[in-house]
């Protein structure tokens, strides 16, 4: 604890922050080298969001996808264009595949994938925007 003062804030803290800063101050005592606890924290964020969008056949279409460049359109669209012969582990309705991409948002976004829930036109229609992957630099 005598050395939580010396560390230096950063952006990336863990969602819980003061566990961050405890076992960063702890690493010389550990015999870590600085900044070790951090990058094993973040390799292991970035390997589970992998992991979550490699395991999701709706996170593997959104994926392949956003490669192709933006897309958008509603959930209705969306569920036509990435499961057009209506294959077996698809969401069945739009709006269980909107709820299946508000959960899978964070590790798409984790992994390069843009996705953003918003309104377009005079009537306020409920858009999903896939943006074009955007390749992972490795740290």
């Amino acid at each position: 604890m005598r050395n939580i003062e010396f560390v230096a804030d950063r952006s990336d803290w863990p969602r819980l922050m003061d566990f961050g800063k405890w076992v960063t101050a702890a690493e010389p005592q550990l015999k870590w080298k600085p900044g070790a606890f951090m990058e094993a924290y973040n390799t292991n964020r970035a390997e589970a969001n992998a992991r979550v969008v490699d395991d999701d056949q709706v996170a593997i279409a959104i994926t392949q996808l956003s490669a192709a460049g933006d897309w958008s359109g509603t959930a209705s669209q969306l569920l036509a264009t990435i499961n057009p012969s209506g294959e077996r582990g698809y969401p069945t309705a739009a709006n269980k595949l909107k709820q299946r991409l508000v959960e899978l948002k964070p590790n798409l976004a984790a992994t390069g994938v843009p996705v953003e829930f918003c309104r377009q036109g005079s009537a306020s229609n409920k858009i999903i925007c896939i943006r074009k992957r955007v390749p992972q630099v490795a740290a």
